[in-house]
């Protein structure tokens, strides 16, 4: 049973770290979600998200406990290219207390672009602790 916790729903402004991974200037208008998704009322993945405000209107208007932010951006702005940079890692602080883990817990932690017509959308980082959490990829070659 799918379930989620919306911690964060805001307009803010791109900071340094968020600029350069978006590609806009630092200042420019972002949405910020954070989410805590859960499986069985188990946390298995915190996602913390911005998306350019300019090209995905609507987006604090949302119920995110009833459609993901990724199902939503992917209605409004349908996905032309996607970058995942995966790695372990040990859970900050903020994850620890959010996904109810100790700091020795090792995580997995994807940062995901997103585009949409070429545009860059949306940036997350979607940390998920190791043992609640296996990543899978099927890909069909072209040609």
């Amino acid at each position: 049973t799918y379930s989620c916790r919306v911690m964060t729903l805001k307009e803010t402004t791109a900071s340094d770290s968020v600029a350069l991974q978006m590609g806009v200037p630092i200042g420019t208008r972002v949405y910020r979600s954070v989410i805590v998704h859960l499986e069985e009322g188990l946390a298995i993945q915190l996602e913390n998200r911005y998306v350019i405000a300019a090209l995905v209107p609507g987006y604090l208007e949302q119920d995110y406990t009833q459609e993901t932010p990724n199902a939503f951006l992917s209605k409004i702005c349908p996905i032309s290219s996607i970058e995942h940079i995966v790695e372990a890692v040990l859970p900050s602080e903020k994850a620890q207390l959010l996904l109810d883990i100790d700091a020795s817990t090792p995580c997995i932690q994807v940062n995901r672009r997103t585009w949409s017509d070429g545009r860059l959308i949306s940036f997350a980082t979607l940390t998920h602790p190791g043992t609640r959490y296996k990543l899978r990829s099927i890909s069909t070659p072209q040609g």
